[in-house]
């Protein structure tokens, strides 16, 4: 379970409103493109992250129905701080894979998102690994705990 400080009495700690060990699985199967091959017809190395990243992008918006601006307009934004990447197989061609993902570690002001990229049938593993994001309140480009509002795209409810 995680808390944080109510802001208006900053003595009181508020309960996550959600099952932190429920999350909610993004999973979305993503187009690999023939301008994302090196030349031996592999996966570049930096479109690994550009594919989980856009993968939750559309995973919200279908899952969610609502765009991931809505987050921007609520003063949202996120970072990337760190990254790792276990390279199993590579990927070859251009076709799709599945990319899921979810947040395994919730901290104040950064949360720890593991993934896997995997053939679209579940049968093998290209890669797995995880990043750490950390919410930002866009308005002042500040870290800040991800907000209790927040919760529901991330985790079932409690």
């Amino acid at each position: 379970m995680t808390s944080q400080k109510n802001d208006d009495n900053p003595s009181q700690l508020l309960v996550a409103p959600a099952d932190l060990s429920k999350p909610i699985v993004y999973s979305q199967p993503m187009d690999v493109r023939f301008a994302d091959l090196d030349p031996y017809g592999h996966v570049s190395t930096g479109r690994y992250l550009d594919l989980v990243i856009g993968s939750r992008f559309i995973f919200f918006n279908n899952y969610f129905k609502i765009a991931i601006d809505e987050l921007t307009k609520k003063d949202l934004g996120f970072f990337t701080s760190h990254l790792e990447i276990d390279f199993i197989r590579p990927i070859q061609g251009a076709n799709q894979v599945l990319v899921e993902s979810s947040i395994q570690i919730v901290e104040p002001g950064k949360q720890k998102v593991s993934f896997e990229l995997k053939r679209m049938d579940h049968g093998i593993t290209f890669s797995r690994g995880f990043y750490f994001e950390h919410p930002v309140l866009i308005s002042i480009k500040k870290s800040q705990a991800l907000p209790l509002w927040a919760f529901r795209y991330f985790f079932h409810a409690t």
